[in-house]
């Protein structure tokens, strides 16, 4: 079909995908036309979302094919072949037929079972909090936590100061039973968050993770339908309307119209109070090929998510609304907070005790409008130096000098408490880490988290990712080799070379012959200890 249209046209505008595997399938589809039609003029066009205005401004601005985005992706292509391929063949050798491994699979593999391993080996610690119920001279009471004995500060177990030892909490308690309290200082700020970045896709995949516990695969896949477009209207009113931008994306740019249709749409629906003076900008902090493309966001404000709800499947309509909210926040003021901090002083015994006590409240809604009473924190936002979690008790006004006493029951608590081994990975966790080590790309999370999935060397439990002893074993096994593909360093290295291609910095063959040599060095050297690398058998003394 293409070469038959081709034959007639002057002129042929390839619209792939605005990607690196987008600019290699325009390449090929260039090399189609030429053989049926040498004289054509053929361009590039990038639509970053599929509505009428992004598909007229793409025509507008036609360009040359990108030669090195074409490198960039051959050399990840030829990279994971030469790769994972021999990889994965040598471990159907020394296991057994359908196992696999690569250059982004192995390190997140790696990057579970090395969790599973530090929970193994994590012996917990003991420790004691001690709280005071305390009343100055107005209601309500609140909880003060010890924090000093003697202007010496407890040991620092987490975030929390805390008592090592069962005794010295004993003797804590006893002493602060009969204490005399009295309110040091009170220091008051004013403390603001500012609004969230607008979504890349690792963040959006870890916010559909934990708010819509959509796995990275079902994001991507709904967000694809959200991108290619939604039929919009009955009859003859029907349009099929592309709701978001493109959902592979590095990048938190927006375009200046979409930053103008935000704040007029913010305004009219929050009050001019909660519109920044300037718009907000966001830098990308990692500077790579896909900057390309704008951050993800709703195309038209004139299609809110109560707008178009009778038009979505119920996946459809949750991410758009998450969508959609972000986008809305992320041009809105900082949220603000009052902030106070209470120092208390208590002796007893001739002893000198210093208690803590904190409260923050929500002074100005700002970007948090969008998200009502919620307070589960958003992938990516940043938290303000010393802003204590959400909405603490409310503190009474309370005076230099006062005296307090303490309020029984409760009167003085001690809680005995563990510490808890880190947590297993869950899936937005690990794209958050994957995203943080610098590896694989927007494009691979999910399909990485899935293939370890159907490897059998992780399974879902309850959500978290628990690495099976397959896939202990897998990673036991490359470790120990020497493997370069198993190390996360190497990976980030890989990386950032992968980069440099797209950039025209380095060479294809430059990142291809070194990688091809070494591992092929160490799929020698394998070989050579013959056997299967399976654990030596175990014999039972039963028949």
């Amino acid at each position: 079909a293409i070469k038959t249209s081709a034959k007639k046209a002057e002129r042929v505008l390839l619209a792939t995908d605005p990607d690196r595997e987008g600019e290699a399938i325009a390449f090929h589809l260039r090399d189609i036309v030429k053989e049926s039609n040498p004289k054509a003029e053929i361009k590039r066009v990038l639509f970053n979302e599929i509505t009428k205005k992004g598909v007229l401004e793409g025509i507008a601005h036609p360009r040359d094919l990108d030669a090195n985005l074409y490198e960039a992706q051959r050399t990840r292509r030829v990279l994971d072949r030469i790769g994972g391929y021999p990889l994965s063949s040598l471990l159907w050798n020394k296991f057994t037929f359908g196992l696999s491994a690569g250059r982004v699979q192995t390190p997140a593999l790696r990057l579970i079972v090395d969790r599973q391993r530090e929970r193994d080996a994590f012996v917990p610690q003991n420790y004691w909090l001690v709280s005071a119920q305390l009343v100055g001279s107005s209601e309500p009471s609140f909880e003060a936590s010890l924090a000093t004995i003697d202007g010496k500060s407890l040991e620092k177990i987490g975030s929390r100061l805390a008592a090592t030892s069962e005794p010295q909490a004993a003797r804590c308690k006893a002493d602060l039973d009969k204490a005399t309290y009295r309110v040091v200082s009170v220091k008051k700020r004013e403390t603001k968050r500012k609004a969230p970045a607008p979504y890349t896709t690792s963040k959006l995949q870890q916010d559909a993770s934990s708010r819509l516990r959509m796995s990275p695969k079902r994001t991507m896949s709904v967000a694809q339908k959200l991108y290619e477009g939604v039929t919009i209207g009955r009859g003859k009113n029907a349009e099929i309307v592309g709701l978001i931008t493109y959902m592979r994306t590095d990048s938190t740019r927006l375009s200046d119209d979409a930053v103008r249709e935000c704040r007029e749409y913010v305004e009219k629906t929050y009050g001019k109070s909660s519109l920044p003076e300037q718009p907000n900008v966001f830098k990308t902090k990692k500077q790579s090929a896909q900057d390309a493309h704008e951050a993800i966001r709703p195309t038209r404000m004139d299609l809110p998510p109560e707008a178009v709800e009778k038009y979505l499947a119920p996946e459809q309509l949750k991410l758009y609304k998450l969508i959609w909210n972000r986008f809305v926040a992320c041009q809105m003021a900082p949220a603000v907070y009052d902030q106070t901090r209470v120092e208390i002083e208590a002796t007893a015994n001739g002893r000198t005790y210093g208690l803590r006590a904190s409260g923050s409240t929500l002074k100005f809604a700002g970007w948090r409008a969008v998200y009502g009473a919620s307070t589960q924190p958003l992938a990516g936002e940043e938290d303000e130096e010393g802003l204590e979690t959400e909405e603490e008790a409310l503190l009474p006004p309370l005076a230099e000098g006062e005296v307090l006493t303490l309020k029984t029951p409760p009167g003085v608590k001690v809680e005995h408490k563990q510490t808890e081994p880190p947590p297993l990975y869950n899936e937005a966790s690990l794209v958050k880490k994957l995203e943080e080590e610098g590896i694989g790309r927007p494009s691979t999370y999910a399909e990485i988290i899935s293939k370890v999935q159907q490897r059998d060397y992780v399974q879902n439990v309850d959500g978290r990712l628990v690495p099976t002893p397959l896939g202990k074993l897998v990673i036991t096994k490359l470790v120990d080799e020497g493997f370069d593909l198993a190390d996360i360093g190497f990976s980030r290295k890989l990386e950032e070379e992968l980069d440099a291609v797209a950039e025209s910095r380095a060479k294809r063959l430059d990142v291809l012959a070194p990688f091809h040599e070494r591992l092929q060095a160490q799929i020698e050297r394998a070989k050579e200890s013959k056997g299967k690398w399976w654990p030596e058998p175990e014999i039972l003394d039963t028949p």
